[in-house]
């Protein structure tokens, strides 16, 4: 159970707040990546983000689309819908991405046939139309969960005892199965993640996506969790993901975007950095302190 499934939706104020708190650590913290205070209060924004109340989602122009076609929704495909949305977070405002774009998606899938010309209703509708209509072709008969169940099983099965390097090949598996990389990006997944290896992967849409799904311990969780115990191997499948020995959240990699990009110029004091120059300082970074990079996202907000 979570606050959607209890009634109690993150509100536009938790957002507020939220947001509110990362602005006000964005202002003090050039040249503090290392230091002990600046890692004590990302690590607490973190956890007011992922830790339960999921105050991101109470944005108000996107709650109520949210709840109703996600996260309070009792349809088949809410989950499916939900990861499939995600890969239209690209180049235009979160805010239309999760109204707009959400309840076009959901049109889609609530009709009787459905064609890959239908999902070209995007801005980058040359780059999310493919990645949204594999996932459908993947996921369209038995959903998300199925495949979740069955990767997240065979993962376990055949990986890392320790644990090393399980969460990348999900990733993996993640962008070769649902999504349509280039040739580069393809090659680039096959030389690093397949094998459990960090590889500065440039496909925020796949990291966000795995964070969501492995790190958030509120609505995500729930809405993952009561599709999944709906599977056969669902239930044990849900239980792996969460232990972190078994799919370590530390190799939860930071997305980076046009505004994590600004952001990791001003934490490193290098306005210089490229994406991959960024994504591989918030690697070292990780490593360094003991924490996901991803903890870093936390950061997007300050700049609500």
């Amino acid at each position: 159970m979570c606050r959607a499934c209890d009634g109690v939706f993150p509100t536009a104020q938790e957002h507020e707040d939220f947001a509110a708190s990362a602005a006000d650590l964005r202002r003090r913290m050039p040249g503090r990546a290392d230091d002990a205070h600046f890692l004590d209060e990302i690590s607490d924004l973190d956890r007011q983000r992922f830790g339960g109340r999921s105050p991101e989602w109470g944005h108000p122009k996107t709650r109520e689309v949210t709840k109703q076609l996600i996260f309070g929704s009792e349809h088949p495909h809410a989950l499916t819908l939900f990861v499939m949305n995600c890969w239209y977070d690209m180049r235009e405002p979160y805010t239309r991405v999760w109204t707009l774009r959400l309840s076009q998606l959901a049109s889609w899938i609530a009709g009787e046939t459905h064609h890959a010309d239908g999902l070209k209703f995007a801005f980058d509708r040359r780059n999310t139309a493919p990645h949204a209509w594999r996932t459908w072709q993947k996921c369209g008969a038995s959903g998300f969960e199925s495949w979740f169940t069955n990767t997240v099983n065979r993962i376990v099965a055949q990986g890392s005892p320790s644990g090393r390097g399980n969460f990348r090949k999900f990733v993996a598996e993640l962008i070769r199965d649902l999504m349509r990389p280039n040739d580069s990006l393809h090659k680039t997944v096959r030389n690093s993640l397949v094998s459990g290896d960090y590889g500065c992967v440039m496909l925020k849409r796949a990291w966000m996506l795995a964070m969501f799904l492995r790190r958030d311990q509120g609505i995500i969780k729930c809405l993952l969790e009561r599709h999944v115990q709906r599977v056969e191997g669902g239930p044990d499948a849900q239980k792996s993901w969460y232990v972190d020995n078994i799919f370590p959240e530390a190799e939860s990699e930071l997305p980076v975007d046009k505004r994590i990009m600004e952001l990791g110029r001003e934490l490193f004091e290098d306005l210089g950095m490229t994406k991959e120059q960024i994504a591989d300082a918030a690697h070292r970074w990780g490593l360094i302190h003991r924490r996901a990079p991803s903890v870093l996202d936390a950061l997007f907000f300050a700049m609500d």
